[in-house]
């Protein structure tokens, strides 16, 4: 290729990039993972840093060792849906007409169960005890080693369960009419969904925190967020794809996957929507002490590094304040911080975190040096995204990103 034909590609990409920096659209937090499967996959559980499992059709099933996913030897043919972990030698996987499977620490085994209905969703409270959800209104309870039918619930498909202590929700959907989210305690189901939208609702995901904080997303595209008495309807965007799976690692952080390569991350009190390198439909998600990870169709596996992973967990939340304005974007050297219509409560510790996530710059900053632009030194920092920080007394009060091109 001549000179300035590789002139022109630079030039063209420079302001590709100008253009995404200036809509906020950066697909370099989400990485694509090379995985050797093309079938779907449906679910994931993350144990550690170096050590997780991942579910799909055609009895896929994939493990992690330090980097890289690898593939099981299958055990079965049937489409898997669920999977959970109650430490790493102690799992649980169920799938169509009622698999389920268990593994010892050493190796997965096919366990013999109640029913030929198809299971969608597996959870535990403990060890010794679990419950599987699915087709036609099935509902297994795991108790002293064997799996049972316990007790009768509405008619429809049930998708999703989540447990947490000694409290259980389930929640699904048929036809055209939702199945009412249900929360069971000591063997006895209760609805606890009067307050939720009374239109069509279609539950494909749900997360129990603790007894008054649970949340619910499915079909069509919907959130709602339960406190221990009524279910509110979340609506951060004007249009949501439908999802399909919720995880929150703690009060604080949640992510959900959906349809057309969806996923929204929930950071500080406020949803928003992820740009992503895909549009296949996303299945499954969970999330490591450092990074979240989404699974989907056509063996889609994808992480991107949680903002949080290195900060220290702050006593007071507030809602995000203010986006960070940084020039010039991308920046070679220097590129310059300013917050529009700053005033003296933006003020605090300023912390710059790499693609990686390593902190690279971590000092106070007052509301005057914003106000009069405060410049940083990128002379030494490495090409990529880098993510910006303020805050002030555990508060995040604001946020920004810029792109280092050298």
């Amino acid at each position: 290729m001549s000179p300035a034909f590789m002139r022109r590609i630079s030039i063209y990409l420079f302001i590709l990039l100008l253009g995404i920096l200036s809509t906020g659209t950066i697909y370099a937090q989400w990485l694509a993972v090379k995985v050797n499967v093309t079938s779907n996959l449906n679910s994931i559980c993350i144990l550690s840093e170096n050590s997780g499992w991942i579910v799909g059709d055609n009895g896929t099933i994939l493990y992690r060792v330090e980097d890289k996913w690898l593939v099981y030897p299958k055990i079965t043919n049937a489409n898997l849906y669920s999977v959970i972990f109650n430490n790493k030698s102690d799992g649980w996987v169920v799938g169509q007409n009622g698999t389920i499977l268990h593994y010892n620490g050493r190796k997965w085994e096919k366990v013999i169960g109640p029913t030929d209905e198809t299971l969608y969703s597996v959870s535990f409270i403990n060890p010794t005890r679990g419950i599987a959800v699915g087709y036609r209104n099935t509902v297994l309870l795991y108790e002293n080693g064997l799996w049972s039918k316990v007790a009768k619930v509405p008619m429809g498909n049930l998708y999703a369960v989540s447990a947490k202590g000694d409290f259980l929700m389930i929640g699904g959907g048929l036809e055209n009419r939702s199945v009412p989210l249900m929360s069971i305690h000591n063997n006895a189901v209760n609805n606890i969904s009067k307050s939720l939208d009374p239109n069509y609702v279609f539950i494909k995901g749900l997360t129990v925190i603790d007894r008054k904080n649970v949340w619910a997303v499915g079909m069509p595209g919907s959130i709602f967020h339960f406190d221990g008495y009524n279910w509110e309807k979340i609506e951060p965007f004007k249009r949501i794809p439908s999802l399909n799976s919720v995880y929150f690692p703690n009060e604080r952080e949640g992510i959900a996957v959906g349809y057309d390569g969806t996923i929204l991350t929930f950071d500080e009190n406020r949803w928003q929507r992820e740009n992503v390198p895909t549009r296949v439909t996303l299945n499954g998600a969970s999330a490591s002490e450092d990074n979240y990870y989404a699974v989907g169709n056509n063996g889609t596996v994808l992480t991107m590094k949680r903002l949080s992973s290195n900060d220290a967990t702050p006593q007071h939340i507030n809602p995000l304040q203010v986006t960070v304005k940084s020039f010039p974007n991308p920046a070679i050297d220097m590129v310059n911080i300013q917050i529009p219509d700053s005033d003296s409560t933006v003020e605090g510790i300023i912390s710059v975190t790499d693609s990686k996530g390593n902190i690279v710059l971590m000092e106070k900053i007052s509301s005057s040096e914003l106000d009069n632009g405060y410049s940083i030194n990128t002379s030494r920092l490495s090409n990529g995204l880098h993510l910006i920080k303020i805050t002030n007394g555990g508060n995040l009060k604001a946020t920004g990103k810029f792109l280092v091109m050298h």
